[in-house]
């Protein structure tokens, strides 16, 4: 049997692909290829309220233990989102709170309602699953309503408790992609209780452009703390209060602008309910405390 001759690459392509028609610059510009020197910097949009990424599939994570008030904090979000800016919004309430919770709060805090779409994908088979399933079939006609804001209640449950995960994050940033506009989605932390990442995973925190965690406080408060933020520096900590009705206990006032200065003693505790393994040392509490707050002395640390 006679040896086949050695071929080149270039043979080796052809038996496999049509010769290449185009300049190098048109079939790479076909792949999605640009220039860099042809794409235009757009300037920086401010944060909606201060607090959420504004960006086309942007990503605003708000995460809290339960009973953090994180629902009626972005509820009051909505009333104002609605009301000032004249924004539409729609609700992906994959926890099926829509009248006991959702639609009570927003009536209380007097949203403009006629804004506001709320959906239950996990009773409908054509929104069944993840959020990244229901994503092709919702996004179209929530564009075509002119949807400005996309609220998911929440990340555990659009995420079929898959959210540790690894390639959770990526696939839920698919669907804040398929959308096209900014999305909030609230979130829960880890069983040690860890505030400064979603579900204490760096992976959550990446995919989003601005983190926020909300721990409650006696006396009807919570405390709200940027955790990142990607258009400049963190936002600080803040004092959020909320006003109920006497009867209905449900919100009717909510203020989230008061700055809060988290003690020396609200950073320990935090350090110390995320740490895993044997306590750590006097040492190594200064140093992680310090890493969170630069600005504190050793010496108010002992």
């Amino acid at each position: 049997m006679s040896a086949e001759p050695i071929r080149g690459v270039e043979d080796d392509w052809a038996g496999f692909a049509p010769a290449p028609v185009g300049t190098a610059r048109e079939r790479l510009e076909a792949l999605g290829f640009r220039f860099t020197a042809d794409i235009e910097v757009p300037e920086p949009e401010p944060l909606l309220l201060d607090r959420l990424a504004p960006g086309a599939a942007e990503l605003t994570i708000l995460f809290g233990a339960g009973g953090s008030r994180k629902g009626t904090l972005v509820a009051h979000w909505i009333a104002r989102l609605t009301n000032e800016d004249q924004l539409r919004v729609a609700i992906l309430d994959y926890e099926g709170h829509a009248e006991r919770e959702w639609v009570a709060r927003l009536r209380s805090l007097a949203a403009d309602e006629s804004r506001i779409l709320i959906a239950e994908p996990r009773k409908l088979a054509a929104t069944r699953g993840g959020i990244w399933d229901a994503a092709p079939a919702v996004a179209r006609p929530l564009a075509d309503w002119g949807v400005d804001l996309v609220v998911v209640d929440s990340i555990q449950h659009a995420s079929m408790g898959r959210t540790v995960e690894p390639d959770t994050p990526t696939l839920f940033q698919d669907a804040a992609i398929a959308f096209g506009v900014p999305m909030l989605a609230i979130a829960h932390v880890n069983r040690a209780g860890d505030l400064r990442y979603p579900f204490g995973s760096i992976h959550w925190d990446t995919t989003a452009r601005a983190t926020w965690s909300l721990a409650r406080l006696p006396d009807n408060a919570s405390r709200l703390v940027n955790r990142k933020h990607q258009q400049g520096d963190l936002l600080g900590s803040f004092a959020v209060t909320y006003d109920y009705d006497p009867v209905s206990r449900l919100p009717i006032a909510v203020s989230d602008r008061t700055a809060a200065i988290m003690t020396v003693g609200q950073h320990v505790h935090e350090v110390l309910a995320a740490w895993e393994g044997e306590a750590p040392t006097t040492a190594e509490l200064i140093e992680v405390v310090q890493e969170r707050a630069p600005d504190l002395k050793p010496a108010a640390i002992d």
